[in-house]
């Protein structure tokens, strides 16, 4: 059975997220354990520190995930959620930390280090929450580590396409994402210990690039303002959204919330277009042809017409009332921008 490795020095927030994670990781082929275990704080100061912690996330075999809280100042010794996160780079352990952001400036620079060997969730996040994402990171790598397991002499790049199953028109996009910054994964041809490196990082590029920042993919604000259609009706009506469940995304993460493929989107609106239409239909005309009333999407300033995707608002924004960020971006995420007035706060305050 796969291991998943919590730190948590808190009784009762480990109690309240052990509820929730002990029986989804259990479905999931994995067991739950805690830092330190059995072991007693006398025996572990005995140990040189990195050493008892290494020995945690390795024996009796490498953690499947490693969950971590952002704050262990009451662990009985001095580990450091840094040491913890570390080892695990270094080792090609995945691992998710749960930290406050408060106010827009954390949240953008968590954003700005989307390369980091990790993945990020709120801790202001109800607990069966915070479990259900982490239960679905956990599922994400176990898909991920049994693509590799079977890669045999494939490219990474089919290793990858198998992964997202992305339709025929977003490959080259795809391969945008992947290979425009060649050290994004060149991890993954690391010798050592290869299928442990290879999986992590490659779930490490999913959740922090592709679905972090609309462009290839697409959350449900961001596939609402890219069809012009009123987002807020979008989210709430499942039977619309099925519309365009073609273009839906199935890969790892997918769990966590729902996500389209811009070009599968295109698909869509290609097939509903007939040759005496003047031009491809929109997603609006496409929803109203399915018998649904939508209105038009609305930029937060107000008005009709959106196109784009604020990832500070997290709401639907046009070209003219917003700012395509600095190029900490990553390659591709060409519907991703900040609402101007948003950007004229932040700038001040960073490197934006």
């Amino acid at each position: 059975m796969s291991r998943v490795l919590m730190f948590e020095d808190d009784d009762e927030n480990y109690a309240k997220l052990a509820r929730a994670l002990s029986e989804g990781a259990s479905k999931l082929g994995a067991s739950l354990e805690r830092y330190p275990g059995d072991k007693s704080w006398d025996a572990i100061k005995a140990t040189p520190l990195s050493k008892t912690v290494v020995a945690s996330l390795v024996q009796p075999e490498p953690a499947r995930l490693v969950i971590v809280d952002w704050d262990l100042t009451k662990y009985g010794h001095p580990v450091t959620p840094e040491l913890v996160m570390g080892l695990c780079d270094e080792l090609g352990l995945p691992s998710c930390v749960y930290q406050t952001e408060y106010g827009p400036i954390d949240q953008v620079k968590r954003m700005q280090h989307w390369q980091d060997a990790q993945i990020s969730i709120d801790s202001f996040l109800r607990h069966e929450e915070i479990a259900r994402r982490c239960l679905s990171i956990l599922d994400g790598f176990i898909r991920i580590w049994a693509e590799f397991s079977n890669r045999g002499n494939r490219d990474l790049r089919d290793v990858i396409r198998a992964l997202l199953q992305p339709p025929r028109s977003a490959e080259v996009n795809l391969d945008q994402y992947a290979w425009g910054q060649p050290k994004t994964l060149q991890v993954a041809e690391r010798g050592e210990n290869k299928l442990r490196f290879a999986s992590t990082a490659t779930g490490y590029w999913i959740y922090n690039r592709l679905l972090q920042f609309p462009g290839i993919l697409l959350n449900a604000a961001a596939a609402a303002s890219y069809l012009d259609i009123d987002h807020e009706v979008f989210l709430a009506d499942e039977r619309l959204r099925a519309v365009f469940d073609k273009a839906g995304y199935k890969g790892p993460f997918c769990e966590i919330e729902p996500f389209w493929w811009s070009s599968g989107l295109d698909e869509i609106r290609a097939e509903r277009t007939q040759a005496d239409d003047k031009a491809l239909k929109s997603g609006f005309e496409v929803a109203r042809e399915a018998g649904f009333n939508v209105g038009h999407a609305k930029c937060l300033r107000g008005h009709e017409g959106a196109g784009y995707y604020c990832i500070i608002t997290r709401a639907p924004v046009c070209a003219d009332h917003s700012v395509p960020p600095g190029g900490w971006l990553p390659l591709g995420a060409d519907r991703s921008r900040i609402e101007k007035r948003k950007f004229d706060e932040l700038s001040a305050w960073l490197a934006i």
